[in-house]
């Protein structure tokens, strides 16, 4: 076990414990506090949360953010699911196809392809993204990328991530017993009812499971939301991580790293603890 815990304390605890400390510091990149960086104890935290700060839009656009797609990921992805149980293979192939495909293209490349999708059209010139056109055509305009940034990018984080939770309730679904859904229908249960007291039991662990694994993995989203908006609007923690170092802070970005860890620490042990019952 030595050489596996070494690696582990090595690369592992080592920067966390180094970010922890240099989150309480005024470490720059350059200049005097490069070499000696002052302790300034929660400066940085209290910077973070300040009211009216950026950093206080950055934690609520995050908080939104993250529970909106975590919401739209699993609805939809659940949803395809149970609406491609009982189809032919043909049909759970294509469908299936179009989906994942959504989930396989590059970060950067779905950032692009919705920022041309909802691109404003240019003044005097007209034209821009479908969306705009569309909405011209009605009569109607709407910037998105300015006016509305963190639903642009909730809606293109959500298309993107279904496909993973409907892989995951694809495989769920399958291995839910039959008879218990006939028995259900049986006893006169609807298909609501049938959700809500079979499937949903059912796959109370693979649902925890889930919103465990794109929880954490969009809490750390941060090519999308800057190929689409380049940072400047609907700014999430990750991104004001970004613009801090590019001006060459360490100390106040590695402020914003401790947040993300903990928040991720907290979602990790709150799911850890709804299975537990099952698991004991």
């Amino acid at each position: 076990m030595i050489p596996a815990v070494a690696l582990l304390i090595v690369f592992f605890l080592g920067p966390i414990i180094w970010a922890v400390y240099t989150s309480l510091t005024d470490q720059t990149l350059s200049g005097a506090t490069a070499t000696h960086a002052q302790f300034i104890g929660i400066k940085n935290f209290r910077e973070l949360f300040g009211v009216g700060t950026s950093g206080i839009r950055a934690v609520l656009n995050t908080a939104i953010f993250t529970a909106a797609c975590v919401l739209i990921q699993n609805a939809l992805g659940l949803t395809i699911a149970l609406l491609m149980r009982r189809r032919n293979r043909y049909v759970r192939g294509t469908i299936g196809a179009i989906v994942v495909s959504c989930w396989i293209v590059p970060e950067i490349v779905a950032g692009f392809v919705w920022y041309s999708f909802l691109q404003p059209p240019v003044p005097g010139v007209g034209g821009g993204g479908t969306v705009s056109v569309v909405l011209h055509f009605f009569g109607l305009t709407q910037n998105w990328l300015t006016t509305i940034p963190v639903l642009t990018v909730i809606l293109a984080n959500g298309w993107r991530g279904t496909a993973f939770s409907m892989l995951v309730y694809g495989a769920a679904v399958g291995d839910i017993p039959p008879e218990q859904l006939e028995s259900a229908s049986v006893d006169g249960a609807n298909g609501l009812a049938r959700l809500r007291y079979v499937i949903l039991p059912t796959l109370r662990k693979i649902i925890a499971t889930n919103t465990l694994l794109i929880t954490l993995q969009t809490l750390g989203v941060f090519t999308l939301i800057f190929t689409i908006t380049g940072g400047e609007q609907g700014a999430t923690l990750p991104i004001l991580m970004w613009q801090q170092f590019n001006i060459g802070q360490i100390g106040y970005p590695n402020a914003i790293a401790v947040v993300l860890l903990i928040v991720g620490g907290f979602f990790a042990t709150f799911y850890l603890i709804v299975l537990r019952p099952d698991a004991d």
